[in-house]
């Protein structure tokens, strides 16, 4: 955890399809959906050489819609993976993904007028704007190498490249006015911005096994990286009354006043760790898990506009504790802390004034009780932890491109998960989660707001999952989604409401590896909002959809 995407808070590993001389079935899907939306995928891999090399290639693309008029989005992406086995001892694999989005007129909210979202607008779009765009492309590439020289002893070096430009064009905040005619809203927030993103770096591992004739296992390595980012902005000019249900649909460069994306911010990242770690066993069902990582990063702002030119170093320890005991062969308890500090993406996007503030702080306790009962036809995860966070960079709500650091906030939750079959034929899975996040510390400009709730973090949520087969052939499930309700704004004074939806599917395999299925996501058609992206505007979700689908393997 402390050398992966996030050092607290758990991070998610994407397992994306491997090459493996295990043979691998050529895949097609295709699914079509609501608003005339449509995707594709094809993959297959194998053996190339027999005993040598194997490969696998993925290509897929979309092209959906939404409720919400003239937004479309066009995803495409390519993964190809090589592996090679020189030797019994060595072995070498190349990575490649490369990904285009192109997204013509992204919803960016609705409007709130008088304290409430309007159902009536569901399906109107304020960035209407006739060149609105997201746009990106990105190449990511990997290649690892993996030497056996012992039973005992490996060596593992991994050398990573990434390249990204992202851009956006879009009119993004909307607002109830004071001074606007009755039946109109305020559009403003023209905004141009491009990310010119490179990232490269190399790490390498040595991990011993069973030292000092003890079932221990030590890992040690080096991660150096270098980060170049270029910024760019038009500082979101604009500004003009619109009509509420018919919003008109100009030029970007009219609404900006021609005013369009010029460089602000070139940063340099460099950053060298040391890693360690040791999973001992103390006994046959007593483990313990350590981990060290020592960061030392150098930063350097170059802001063009200002004319300033700011570097900063940092170094810091990062620490992880673990203790787990297996009571049987069906339960384990476990706790674990760990420390550590987050610069975080946020860290190339704070103006010069900014550059003086702190890293994040971090401290994270966790203890658990997983296992499986009813002859393992049941399992169940039980977890509560306490997460607490200080100098959290938290972005204004009311001030575009300016970042607080919050003195203090604190997370403290539980989560029960499980899953069983009753019979072979019927399947249950849920979760409920109670999450208590609060800031501890917080003051954002002259408000104190100390003790309040961060936005987007309801305190419950909760999910349920049934899968009914009458037949081998045929499935049915069903799955109901709650979510608390949950601010939109620091200052707490916007809540929005909890929601329930429903969703159902069914799928049917006509012959061996292939199978259809039909998905209809939120059943009831629940209207509600799910975040906002400015103070002012709500994000209405999406509604009623439903989805046709085949899957092929051959």
């Amino acid at each position: 955890m402390l050398n992966g995407l996030s050092n607290a808070g758990g991070s998610v590993n994407l397992i994306s399809r491997k090459a493996s001389f295990i043979p691998q079935p050529v895949e097609v899907d295709y699914g079509y959906s609501s608003h005339n939306s449509h995707r594709a995928h094809v993959g297959a891999g194998g053996t190339l050489v027999d005993g040598l090399a194997a490969g696998r290639v993925d290509v897929s693309a979309s092209n959906t819609g939404t409720q919400v008029e003239k937004e479309r989005s066009r995803p495409e992406r390519v993964t190809a993976n090589l592996l090679l086995t020189p030797t019994d001892t060595t072995e070498i694999t190349l990575d490649l993904d490369r990904s285009l989005t192109d997204q013509h007129n992204p919803y960016f909210g609705t409007p709130v007028i008088d304290g409430k979202i309007d159902k009536g607008l569901r399906h109107v779009n304020y960035n209407n704007i006739q060149d609105a765009f997201i746009r990106s492309q990105a190449t990511s590439i990997q290649s690892t190498q993996t030497w056996r020289a012992t039973e005992d002893l490996t060596f593992d070096n991994q050398f990573y490249y990434y390249k990204g430009f992202r851009e956006w064009q879009n009119a993004e905040r909307y607002f109830q006015s004071k001074t606007q005619a009755a039946g109109t809203t305020t559009r403003d927030s023209y905004g141009a911005i491009a990310h010119d993103d490179k990232l490269a770096g190399n790490r390498t591992m040595v991990t011993w096994d069973h030292i000092a004739s003890m079932d221990n296992r030590v890992t040690a390595g080096v991660d150096f990286s270098k980060r170049e980012f270029q910024y760019y902005s038009n500082g979101f000019p604009g500004g003009e009354d619109v009509s509420l249900t018919n919003p008109a649909s100009n030029t970007f460069r009219a609404g900006a006043g021609g005013k369009m994306r010029a460089p602000v911010r070139h940063i340099i990242q460099n950053q060298y760790a040391l890693l360690l770690e040791d999973n001992l066993n103390v006994t046959d069902s007593v483990a313990l898990l350590t981990q060290l990582r020592y960061t030392n990063m150098d930063m350097h702002w170059n802001y063009q506009q200002a004319g300033k030119v700011i570097d900063r170093g940092y170094n810091f320890m990062s620490v992880g504790v673990g203790p787990s005991w297996a009571i049987n062969d069906d339960w384990t308890v476990y706790v674990n802390y760990s420390t550590g500090k987050e610069p975080g993406s946020d860290i190339f996007f704070i103006s010069p004034e900014q550059t003086s503030l702190p890293l994040t702080d971090v401290r994270q306790y966790e203890a658990g009780v997983k296992g499986a009962f009813w002859d393992k036809r049941g399992e169940m995860k039980l977890a509560v932890y306490d997460l607490q966070k200080t100098n959290l960079y938290q972005q204004s709500a009311t001030q575009a491109g300016v970042w607080n650091a919050v003195g203090k906030q604190t997370s403290r939750g539980v989560e029960l998960s499980g899953a069983m079959k009753p019979v072979d034929s019927v399947t249950l899975a849920g979760n409920v989660a109670y999450t208590h996040a609060r800031f501890d510390e917080f003051k954002q400009g002259t408000k104190d707001l100390s003790g309040n709730q961060p936005r987007y973090v309801p305190e419950w949520t909760a999910n349920l999952f049934g899968r009914y087969m009458p037949t081998e052939k045929l499935g049915l499930d069903a799955q109901l989604h709650y979510v608390g309700s949950s601010y939109n704004d620091d200052a707490n004074t916007n809540k929005m409401s909890d929601y329930t939806t429903v969703d159902l599917g069914a799928d049917y395999e006509l012959v061996k590896d292939v199978v259809v299925g039909t998905r209809v996501r939120n059943l009831t058609d629940r209207f509600y909002t799910w975040q906002r992206t400015y103070a002012g505007q709500e994000m209405i979700a999406p509604g009623r959809t439903y989805e046709a689908y085949v899957n092929m393997k051959f």
